[in-house]
């Protein structure tokens, strides 16, 4: 879900894809970035000194991911920079895999013991991340230059260099008292998609019973047409559904797409740019 503000011009279907695929690898490399700032943190760090928490907000699979051969058709990416850009996010199963077995290992022996055993494969994997999340943005940089505004391209060159930080065991996205800290990028301040990161209900209804699930997820992101949320079950799109937010507010919507345990809602009544949810979260 990519909102645009007054100064971006309408673009065409190979310019809107395009920015909604750079938006996603952007989005990702943050991600890609936060976690391996945590990594090289408790590697350099006795775990028993840190309260950090193992990270729950991973880099996930765009939700407009295609099939190369389409990406290549309706942006003219070349053929090698697609392959750069799904390169990244197909070895994310990696890292990722390694955080789930420091995860199943906190059950068993605790979170202070099972760092300590993980540290220093999670730091070298995540780092190995931070490089082709670097590869990937590069490989999108000329595109970004000729076709999108300009903010995607100074977000990218800041990204790049957080990216180098984390990749050469540094922890750029970490402050003094050892938590998590978001970059500000310019391509967040100048777009309506705020990132939000907060559990919600989702209130969904079954268009055949007439009845209503519930289920909890996790809401990355949140503009005035929409959010979007993760770890959710299968939901057609244009199904009904309501998110229950954790200060007791509830929002109706759509579900736009679904894709590998991702979803974007609409909303049905479009939120004000001064809606306190926007606002706060900016």
């Amino acid at each position: 879900m990519v909102v645009l503000d007054t100064e971006w011009q309408p673009l065409d279907e190979g310019r809107t894809i395009l920015e909604a695929l750079t938006a996603e690898v952007q989005e990702a490399a943050v991600q890609t970035a936060m976690i391996a700032s945590w990594a090289n943190h408790i590697a350099r760090n006795k775990v028993d000194e840190t309260t950090v928490a193992i990270p729950r907000n991973w880099p996930v699979t765009p939700p407009l991911y295609m099939p190369m051969a389409r990406w290549q058709a309706c942006t003219d990416l070349p053929k090698a920079k697609l392959e750069t850009i799904d390169s990244f996010f197909r070895k994310l199963a990696i890292p990722k895999k390694a955080i789930r077995d420091a995860e199943t290992d906190a059950t068993a022996m605790g979170l202070d013991r099972a760092l300590t055993l993980h540290s220093m494969l999670v730091s070298e994997l995540w780092r190995a991340s931070a490089k082709d999340a670097q590869s990937a943005i590069r490989a999108l940089l000329p595109s970004m230059k000729a076709e999108l505004h300009r903010r995607y391209t100074q977000s990218a060159v800041i990204l790049i260099e957080i990216l180098t930080a984390a990749a050469s065991h540094k922890s750029p996205c970490m402050d003094p008292a050892g938590q998590i800290v978001r970059p500000d990028l310019p391509q967040r301040r100048g777009a309506g998609r705020k990132y939000l990161g907060e559990d919600v209900i989702l209130e969904v209804g079954d268009p055949t019973s007439g009845s209503t699930v519930l289920y909890s997820a996790h809401a990355q992101n949140i503009s005035t047409g929409g959010m979007g949320v993760i770890r959710v079950p299968q939901i057609a799109a244009e199904t009904p559904v309501t998110v229950f937010m954790p200060a007791g507010r509830s929002i109706a919507g759509k579900v736009a797409w679904y894709t590998d345990n991702s979803a974007g809602i609409h909303w049905v009544k479009e939120l004000k740019r001064s809606d306190p949810l926007i606002a706060s979260s900016s």
